[in-house]
């Protein structure tokens, strides 16, 4: 993976308005390889969490916090998908993957699935 880190300064004319400031980004490449794993391993992610949605209520903290658990004991008796999950995170970090997976809901499961990289 490489990363660049991008500043614009520069004044933006719209109409009767005029904005000016800084934008600050960062932009993430990733080797094709990491991508596949990175989108092989989100997409099951958001399967499973749809599957789960069906059985789960996710109103209340306390709801939230076990369908993050059930995702995360899905995911564990599957081992090729936490292998997946695990390449995915080493290769892309967490950051990557919660952007690639693209559903709320992750972000309570993602907390537990730090754990499988460091144990």
């Amino acid at each position: 993976m490489s990363e660049t880190r991008i500043e614009k300064v520069g004044i933006l004319n719209q109409g009767n308005a005029i904005n000016q400031g800084t934008q600050i980004g960062e932009q993430h490449n990733y080797a094709p390889e990491q991508q596949k794993s990175l989108a092989e391993a989100a997409q099951e992610i958001q399967d499973l969490l749809a599957q789960l949605a069906k059985t789960y209520p996710t109103e209340t903290p306390s709801q939230k916090a076990m369908f993050g658990a059930k995702a995360v004991e899905a995911i564990e008796q599957k081992p090729a998908l936490k292998a997946r999950v695990v390449t995915a995170l080493k290769a892309s970090g967490m950051v990557a993957l919660q952007e690639a997976v693209d559903n709320p809901l992750f972000n309570v499961v993602s907390a537990f699935l730090e754990g499988f990289v460091d144990p």
